[in-house]
């Protein structure tokens, strides 16, 4: 079984209130994290107790704006249009001041609902300017799996592994606090040709190592490139358990959201032979980029070890000049700076 797959069985599995406390923690989390100033209050479960009450909504936001945001919780595992109708006809019948409510956002415990039919109630919601949110388990799991691993311990029962994998957003965030200098964020210049050549390699070959020395740039061309995939890019540059990571690729392979793969100072990670012999046929199947980056003197050895299961390419980033180096530092800093010619 996936990690996904466990995460999804777990939600399907819990009882209602403490289906309505994930949920709650999830969303508040997520207020957080996009930083909105915002307090939850749950009318639908009872304070100190695992217990749900009657309440309409279940949860609601007061935002900034004093508008509301309502929240409904179903872990009813099947006819979930008939719920979503029936609980916001309650809403509708309720107290609640209707020009108030900006938005209504449904957790099921379940995906048991047609596209169509959220569509329906969001074209219906619409004409009187409130939007809809269907949360579904499968949307809950990926994002507990992806952003939010502790809450499947304080609320499924599991502790799940410190991930090996990360998203482009938490390596970009790992990788500008470990190096301010070459911050993602800084001007990004005179390899546009080297971009394009990895482009053209990964057209040709799945997998190529980025070669170079110490602080060449081959991290963030491997970031450039990866821009235009979103989500579906993951770093790797920790490995600590080479079994769990196989794991999370297959995870990952299994349900699609895998474009690319960037295995960052891969000279460093211990038994990398094993994790493409475990993936060796489904990266030829696939379109699956995968980009290593080598330091100079690691090249020869990582390219022999992967020899036996992929057959990959190699580009090789030269060092920029020194006006080329000089253009970039006053871009970034906002200073002049004199090349001084020695003798």
């Amino acid at each position: 079984m996936t990690e996904l797959n466990r995460i999804e069985q777990a939600i399907k599995e819990i009882d209602p209130a403490t289906f309505q406390k994930l949920c709650d923690e999830y969303e508040r989390i997520e207020c957080k994290t996009k930083g909105i100033d915002a307090s939850i209050v749950p009318l639908g479960s009872e304070d100190g107790k695992n217990k749900t009450t009657k309440g309409t909504p279940d949860s609601y936001i007061i935002t900034s704006d004093d508008k509301y945001i309502l929240m409904e919780y179903t872990s009813q595992k099947k006819k979930i249009f008939q719920k979503v109708k029936d609980d916001l006809s309650k809403i509708d019948n309720s107290s609640i001041d209707k020009d108030k409510i900006k938005k209504i956002k449904y957790f099921s415990a379940t995906s048991d609902i047609e596209p169509k039919d959220i569509q329906a109630i969001q074209n219906l919601l619409k004409k009187k300017n409130i939007d809809f949110e269907f949360v579904s388990n499968y949307d809950l799991a990926t994002d507990i799996r992806d952003k939010y691993r502790s809450l499947a311990e304080e609320y499924l029962g599991f502790v799940l592994k410190p991930r090996q994998l990360m998203t482009a957003k938490e390596f970009e965030k790992d990788f500008n606090d470990q190096y301010t200098g070459a911050s993602t964020y800084n001007y990004f210049a005179y390899r546009e040709g080297e971009l394009e050549q990895l482009n053209d390699k990964l057209q040709n070959k799945n997998v190529v190592i980025l070669t170079g020395s110490s602080g060449v740039g081959k991290t963030r061309l491997a970031y450039e490139y990866t821009k235009k995939y979103g989500d579906q890019v993951f770093f790797v540059n920790n490995v600590f358990d080479t079994r769990a990571l196989i794991s999370e690729i297959q995870s990952y392979i299994d349900d699609s959201s895998l474009k690319v793969i960037v295995f960052d100072d891969a000279n460093r990670i211990n038994d990398l032979e094993k994790v493409f012999q475990a993936f060796q046929r489904k990266i030829k199947k696939s379109d699956i980029k995968i980009i290593l980056t080598v330091r100079n003197y690691a090249k020869n050895d990582v390219y022999e070890e992967l020899g036996h299961w992929v057959n990959a390419d190699i580009l090789e980033l030269t060092q920029l000049s020194a006006i080329q180096v000089r253009e970039c530092i006053e871009k970034i800093y906002n200073i002049r700076v004199v090349l001084v010619k020695s003798f």
